[in-house]
């Protein structure tokens, strides 16, 4: 059986989809993180569906390590308050 999956829609699309009135809801989910801890995410309902806020690419010549960084990645908060910090600073 699938899991299933997600989309990441990356902080700067998320602006401008917020701005066009795409935004239909949102939810704070729970998330199991690398280090098998529970973390909060941010999971909105758009047109085509949900999708969870993630960091913008880092692109950039000094970093070693490009791969990982360039991965798409959800962002996780240990706590409800930090998700809603998020929250109001993209004024949902």
């Amino acid at each position: 059986m699938r899991k299933p999956t997600m989309k990441i829609v990356h902080k700067s699309r998320l602006r401008i989809a917020r701005a066009f009135g795409l935004v239909r809801g949102v939810r704070l989910i729970r998330v199991r993180d690398d280090r098998r801890r529970m973390r909060w995410a941010v999971a909105l309902r758009v047109f085509g569906g949900w999708c969870l806020v993630g960091r913008d690419p880092m692109t950039s010549p000094w970093i070693i390590q490009r791969d990982p960084w360039l991965n798409p990645r959800p962002l996780l908060f240990p706590n409800i308050p930090a998700a809603r910090r998020l929250l109001a600073d993209l004024g949902l």
